[in-house]
């Protein structure tokens, strides 16, 4: 035809974003896709290793983070959000509030002699407005990558809890 269409941009939805900015409670309208979703759900959402493994979270971690397809729909947000803020302090400000405002999900199976990590994408966290401390840790590490700020994984393994850093 006369126009290109990318094929994860199907089923629309406008999800509502919630934020708190200079004492003020914001939002931002995101346009999700269930094509994106869709897609999403057909990759490994969970990563299994018995204990003695050479496993690494990191290689999972990455792949979950840099996946090429759900960073054209999520840059649209982070454009958002500098237009929101010059300042690139204030812009992290945002991204960290709209991260923390969504709500949290069930944790993650732990049992016997094994662990199940089972994550969204950081694509699937705004599209269901739902995520566990890993899920939404990826979505929040990837907005502060794309602002400009270098970031780091946390994962403590006896409170079974991820946390971003931030390179200061």
């Amino acid at each position: 035809g006369d126009f290109c269409e990318y094929i994860y941009e199907t089923s629309p939805k406008v999800i509502n974003l919630n934020y708190f900015f200079e004492g003020k409670s914001k939002k931002i309208d995101f346009v999700g896709y269930k094509g994106m979703a869709t897609y999403l759900s057909k990759h490994p959402q969970s990563s299994f290793y018995s204990q003695g493994d050479n496993y690494s979270l990191q290689d999972f971690r990455m792949r979950v983070i840099d996946e090429p397809e759900q960073k054209k729909l999520l840059l649209s947000l982070v454009v958002e959000i500098q237009n929101l803020a010059r300042d690139k302090e204030d812009q992290a400000r945002i991204a960290i509030s709209l991260v923390q405002n969504i709500p949290y999900e069930s944790d993650a199976v732990f049992g016997g002699d094994y662990r199940l990590w089972s994550l969204k994408y950081p694509y699937d966290v705004l599209y269901q407005k739902e995520g566990l401390c890993g899920s939404k840790s990826y979505l929040l590490a990837f907005l502060l990558k794309e602002i400009g700020y270098e970031v780091i994984l946390f994962y403590y393994p006896k409170e079974n809890h991820e946390a971003v850093g931030i390179r200061c």
